[in-house]
């Protein structure tokens, strides 16, 4: 009897260290000083807001999408779409707007309160799910923490192959995809950032000025 009781009360220990052992790496991982504000590269032009969500500072030469694209969008990611934008300069190899963010609401519920930090806790994982996802596209980098209006969320960057109908071109086009994830109140947010691989890195400046202007909207009424 001593020895089970003994066995157990070491398991039982045992158990207790590995929950505090689980709990440091947490509190380590979700550091808020490992999730920094991004700092704006560029000034912004104009606010695009979100109602009932979130608004976010835009810098020159973007468009909201039309209802005609935001509705051909979301069924291609099947999903719904909250906010969508384009670049105002036709891709000169595609006579379309080629660069595009748009930013999907997985919907409430999608993340169980209080379990939002739980999707931080390893990011480089958190990365490989979405890649492993999107078959076609590979990891380009580390992703990278941010924090977005005050929320932890990571920014991950992928390249790979589109099917060229969408820009009404024969065969496949090259392209890159920066993804945000955020988790807000309930909700997990997906954000899109795609664009030609010709021309990603130089719209990247916009994309992190976009980030590092944004509000959720019950912030910034």
């Amino acid at each position: 009897m001593g020895w089970i009781t003994g066995a157990a009360l070491g398991a039982a220990a045992g158990a207790g260290i590995n929950r505090v052992l689980e709990q440091s790496r947490m509190r380590q991982a979700l550091d808020p000083r490992l999730f920094s504000a991004v700092d704006p590269p560029l000034p912004v032009e104009r606010w695009s807001v979100c109602e009932g969500l979130f608004a976010v500072g835009l810098p020159g030469g973007w468009r909201d999408l039309t209802n005609d694209e935001l509705v051909q969008l979301a069924t291609l990611v099947n999903g719904r779409v909250v906010f969508g934008i384009a670049v105002t300069t036709p891709d000169p190899r595609l006579g379309c707007s080629a660069t595009s963010f748009s930013v999907v609401d997985s919907g409430p519920g999608s993340v169980p309160l209080g379990s939002e930090g739980a999707l931080f806790v390893d990011v480089d994982a958190l990365a490989r799910a979405r890649t492993e996802a999107l078959p076609n596209f590979t990891s380009y980098g580390a992703p990278s923490r941010i924090a977005l209006g005050g929320e932890r969320a990571v920014v991950h960057h992928m390249h790979g192959v589109v099917p060229g109908e969408g820009y009404g071109v024969q065969g496949s086009i090259a392209g890159m995809q920066g993804e945000l994830i955020v988790a807000h109140a309930t909700s997990l947010y997906l954000g899109m950032f795609t664009s030609p691989s010709q021309t990603y890195e130089s719209y990247l400046p916009h994309f992190w000025t976009m980030l590092g202007n944004w509000g959720w909207y019950s912030t910034v009424q």
